[in-house]
């Protein structure tokens, strides 16, 4: 449950947040390569690495998974907490998602966000996926790099956003202005 895997994924994991890493499980070979590259960074941390057969891998995290020859096995993925994300000094842009239930798209979800420069990202508790090895793994080291926030209800969180000065804007598909034609303000909320 508590691994990453992917070569992008555990390089963002090991640059930007090592301390979660428990051990490394490297495939065999790979040298010169970005497998050598991992194990690299891995011994300026001093963390365990473990040299294993592909077979390993697959069995350990499933024949769908691209694993690339390399998994870290992590501490559990800590959520940022809501309210502190409301009170953040500076612009902030909080990206609220409702429902998304697809371990890839939550994934790509959250390279955009980066890519946007979004401060941060609150998803349901319920009835939506979580931060998880594919999420991470999609994301390619994304869910690294910005809080994630996880609440009871959407509902209570975007009455305490608006009264904490957010501005609350919805997202569309089809017949709505463009994200890069709009002016928004310092405190801006996207569902």
């Amino acid at each position: 449950k508590n691994w990453s895997y992917g070569i992008r994924a555990v390089e963002s994991l090991l640059a930007r947040r090592p301390e979660r890493v428990v051990e490394l499980w490297v495939q065999s070979g790979g040298e010169g390569g970005p497998r050598e590259r991992i194990r690299q960074t891995a011994q300026e941390h001093h963390l365990s690495v473990r040299d294993v057969e592909a077979d390993n891998l697959v069995r350990l995290l499933g024949e769908d998974a691209n694993h690339q020859g390399v998994a870290a096995r992590t501490i559990p993925f800590e959520y940022a907490d809501p309210n502190a994300l409301l009170t953040a000094p500076g612009p902030q842009c909080i990206l609220l998602l409702d429902g998304v239930q697809d371990p890839h798209n939550f994934g790509a979800i959250l390279r955009t966000a980066v890519g946007l420069g979004v401060s941060a990202v609150v998803i349901p508790s319920h009835r939506a996926v979580g931060v998880t090895p594919a999420v991470h793994k999609v994301s390619t080291g994304a869910a690294d790099q910005i809080p994630i926030a996880r609440v009871e209800n959407l509902v209570p969180f975007m009455e305490s956003a608006k009264e904490a000065g957010y501005w609350c804007y919805g997202t569309v598909v089809e017949d709505g202005e463009a994200f890069t034609s709009v002016s928004f303000p310092e405190k801006t909320l996207f569902v």
